[in-house]
């Protein structure tokens, strides 16, 4: 995915839904309202998903940073989705130029919603990580699956 010359200005999201985990990629700074829009979108996303457990592969693509106020309601709606079902999140940086930075202000993130998250190199390191991470915490509740009632 590769965002236009405007959307690199005024920030922009792209969200895809793969099963057990949703790919969003994310590209230049976010304010409050294109947060609010995201979580809108997100709550559809995650409402596809065919797993009890998820995780999230966020691609950044250069330097993407957000308002304080736009980072405060991201920390919440993260933590709110820990109790639907989200596991961990899986952070890949493309072409940043300032990427202890960016893996700084991410990693803050996550760690401040209470999530496992993790800096991966690829989407093939991302869908690995986050798959482990789906089994263990499934593997703590007893291997139910979102649609099941009782253990297999």
């Amino acid at each position: 995915m590769t965002p236009t010359p405007y959307q690199l200005q005024h920030g922009f999201y792209a969200i895809e839904c793969h099963g057990d985990y949703l790919r969003i990629f994310v590209a230049q700074s976010s304010n409050e309202e294109l947060v609010m829009e995201y979580q809108r979108e997100v709550k559809q996303a995650i409402s596809r998903l065919s797993a009890r457990h998820w995780g999230v592969h966020l691609v950044v693509i250069g330097d993407a940073l957000m308002t304080q106020g736009a980072t405060e309601r991201l920390i919440a709606a993260t933590r709110a989705q820990v109790s639907l079902g989200r596991c961990c999140t899986a952070i890949e940086l493309r072409n940043p130029r300032a990427r202890a930075l960016q893996t700084n202000f991410w990693q803050g993130i996550y760690r401040q919603a209470g999530l496992h998250c993790t800096v991966v190199a690829d989407e093939a390191a991302a869908v690995l990580w986050i798959r482990e991470q789906i089994r263990l915490a499934d593997q703590a509740d007893g291997g139910l699956s979102k649609n099941t009632t009782s253990p297999p």
